[in-house]
């Protein structure tokens, strides 16, 4: 019986469980069929979620509440990116949003 590695799941397992491929050198897919299904079907995972609503977006890009602390906080994500790069700066800049989804 001869085996073969399965480049998904990581098992070596026997030839039998691998569907074909007519571009492979071994003429064997590189993952084993169990994967394969996995794949097709979804597997639970990279599922779509489906369609979000829109009102559950409505306060993401407003202006934050002000807070006398930080004079950044009074810019949208947008408008503070774009004063950034008026400013001269240069990079990534990464920020982060909380977005509650239990009311969807």
């Amino acid at each position: 019986m001869e085996i073969k590695h399965c480049g998904k799941c990581g098992q070596d397992k026997p030839k039998s469980e691998f569907y074909t491929s007519s571009k492979a050198k071994d003429r064997l897919q590189g993952w084993c069929k169990k994967c394969m299904c996995n794949k097709k079907s979804g597997g639970g995972k990279n599922e779509p979620l489906g369609r979000v609503k829109s009102e559950s977006f409505a306060g993401v890009n407003k202006r934050p509440q002000s807070n006398e602390n930080n004079p950044l906080s009074n810019y949208t994500p947008r408008e503070l990116m774009r004063e950034l790069h008026d400013r001269g700066y240069e990079g990534v800049l990464t920020y982060t949003a909380k977005i509650n989804i239990s009311q969807m």
